[in-house]
């Protein structure tokens, strides 16, 4: 499990659900820059959290599971 990324992401879908606050949506970026920037709703962010629960960060790129 990505424990800094799980919560991270908790906290961003936290924020998503509130019923109190503006849904604006999280951000992804990538560094390269020739990609457009995509808006990640709370559905997207549960699906992240999901996976971030079972997997570790691969930033090598080689994990194929």
């Amino acid at each position: 499990m990505d424990e800094y990324k799980v919560k991270q992401l908790r906290q961003m879908l936290a924020h998503e659900t509130s019923e109190n606050e503006e849904h604006y949506g999280a951000r992804l970026s990538h560094w390269y820059g020739d990609t457009n920037t995509l808006t990640i709703d709370a559905g997207g962010l549960k699906a992240l959290i999901r996976y971030y629960e079972t997997h570790n960060t691969d930033l090598e790129g080689t994990d194929h599971e």
